[in-house]
């Protein structure tokens, strides 16, 4: 594919992997005004995610690593980095990511490029997601999409960061906002790293109802924030 060897010819120009995958999410050449349209919405969903995440309060609640160097460039790699951690290996084991980091320097882009670029993938990467990938596309377009435009893999892994990063900030907005505390685990490195995955895991799995006791919707706690939340896709995060 023609994206696929644009990446490969510009990867010297970029320092970091979160800007090779943003890059390929928004590429526009040829793109038709629907898929432009839908690549200015994942532009402002990251925008507010990265708006959200300078939070201090919410950024040492969710991540018990929190001054790790890889996330100086941008606190979006923890979200990619937590989905990968959710990922199984052959045997059930979660997949052990910083090993693979360690290994390879740009593993995170390299693992979200194999699924960017798939034409055949069927369901949600990583995360439990009981409907069918082809309903969640047609309920966003209602029309097929160019692949050259709009890859399934590229559809399903932005709503897969989107689903984990709604769960962090219902979790932080209903549990904490009220509440300021640290982070939800005393446990740092590793230990810690993979008690928050667990976490973040079981709350995508979990219905809306388990997951907040207050009653309030997700919706209705951006409402009262007076927080343009349907510009933001609030509701698929629920």
């Amino acid at each position: 594919m023609d994206i696929l060897n644009e990446a490969k010819a510009s990867a010297s120009d970029f320092t970091n992997d979160l800007k090779l995958i943003k890059a390929l999410l928004l590429h526009e050449n040829n793109c038709s005004r629907t898929a432009l349209v839908y690549k200015q919405k994942i532009a402002d969903e990251w925008d507010y995610m990265e708006g959200k995440l300078q939070i201090e309060a919410f950024w040492t609640f969710i991540n018990p690593n929190p001054d790790a160097p890889r996330y100086e460039f941008s606190r979006m790699s923890f979200v990619f980095e937590m989905l990968l951690r959710c990922e199984k290996d052959e045997d059930g084991e979660s997949v052990n990511v910083s090993a693979r980091m360690s290994q390879n320097k740009h593993y995170l882009f390299e693992r979200c490029l194999s699924i960017m670029m798939d034409q055949e993938i069927k369901a949600v990467p990583f995360l439990r997601c009981d409907t069918p990938l082809d309903e969640l596309i047609k309920e966003e377009f209602g029309l097929p999409i160019a692949p050259d435009e709009i890859t399934r893999g590229m559809f399903a892994l932005w709503f897969a960061v989107r689903t984990m990063f709604g769960r962090m900030w219902s979790w932080y907005s209903f549990i904490v906002l009220d509440n300021p505390t640290d982070c939800f685990t005393t446990e740092t490195g590793e230990s810690g790293t993979d008690i928050m995955r667990d976490l973040f895991a079981s709350m995508v799995e979990a219905n809306e109802d388990e997951l907040i006791p207050t009653g309030r919707t997700l919706k209705d706690y951006l409402d009262e924030e007076d927080l343009e939340d349907d510009d933001f896709g609030v509701d698929d995060w629920r």
